[in-house]
């Protein structure tokens, strides 16, 4: 939020947060947030193509522009900035296979948001491309998306007799920071027998040790430029229909390799 904040400040607008309820009645909800909003940002990240399809369904209560921060299933209906998670993540792999490693693991989150899929499609890519150099086929090892249950899910899949790949990429940081520490509750050391990267760039990264090596996520410039757009948006005097009818915008911003110490290059 701060860096919407700034922005929508020198411009003159005050920002207003509501929290929406898929629970509760969304008409209600909508109306509510349009009453006193000459547009509207919504934080998009957990949103489905049914909730989507829904969401649009009370929108159209309102008339003033919109942009969607961080999930790119709206990209066809309405201006949308987000990290392009598909190219960072195929980035990600790549680096790891650049330090020499030739067995790439996924802890893969079970419950799936859209950007997940597509880091996941971004891991095939890169696969892919580099398949000439004899990669193992990549290891997958589905775990929860909570830390807690994380760490049992690792825990049994150890205790079924697999061993991990030499070189891991995790879901998010939150969960890279459990495989490290469930990793090293069963003896691997990290990096040396197993490297781990993780995605976003929080402060639990330099809160560990080893320190993760990930990508680094420009959150705050995501929400500069949503109220850059939504201000242009205003400007024009454009509603969600218009916007369509003069252009949509998709900002995808790129990531930053953060390289840490949970990486071994190999000689």
């Amino acid at each position: 939020m701060r860096g919407a904040e700034s922005v929508a400040k020198g411009l003159g607008y005050r920002i207003l947060v509501h929290y929406f309820y898929a629970d509760q009645p969304w008409d209600e909800q909508i109306k509510r947030i349009l009453s006193d909003a000459c547009g509207v940002i919504l934080l998009g990240t957990d949103i489905t193509e049914p909730q989507r399809d829904a969401f649009f369904e009370f929108y159209h209560l309102g008339n003033v522009p919109l942009v969607i921060i961080d999930n790119f299933l709206f990209s066809a209906y309405v201006d949308c900035v987000g990290n392009d998670n598909t190219y960072g993540v195929k980035a990600a792999i790549s680096y790891l296979i650049k330090c020499g490693h030739r067995s790439i693991g996924y802890l893969r989150s079970k419950q799936r948001i859209v950007n997940f899929d597509d880091r996941e499609l971004g891991i095939k890519l890169s696969m892919e491309e580099h398949s000439s150099l004899g990669l193992a086929p990549l290891q997958v090892l589905d775990v929860d998306i909570s830390p807690d249950k994380a760490r049992e899910d690792i825990f049994a899949w150890l205790a079924a007799g697999n061993v991990p790949a030499g070189a891991y990429f995790c879901e998010n940081d939150v969960l890279a920071a459990a495989f490290i520490r469930a990793l090293k509750e069963k003896g691997f050391r990290v990096p040396e027998d197993v490297s781990v990267m993780g995605f976003d760039d929080v402060q639990i990264c330099e809160m560990i040790e080893p320190p993760i090596t990930t990508m680094h996520a420009f959150k705050e410039r995501l929400g500069k430029i949503a109220v850059e757009l939504l201000n242009t948006r205003i400007d024009a005097g454009d509603t969600l229909l218009t916007s369509r009818e003069s252009g949509l915008m998709k900002v995808a911003l790129s990531l930053q390799l953060k390289e840490r110490m949970s990486v071994r290059c190999i000689d």
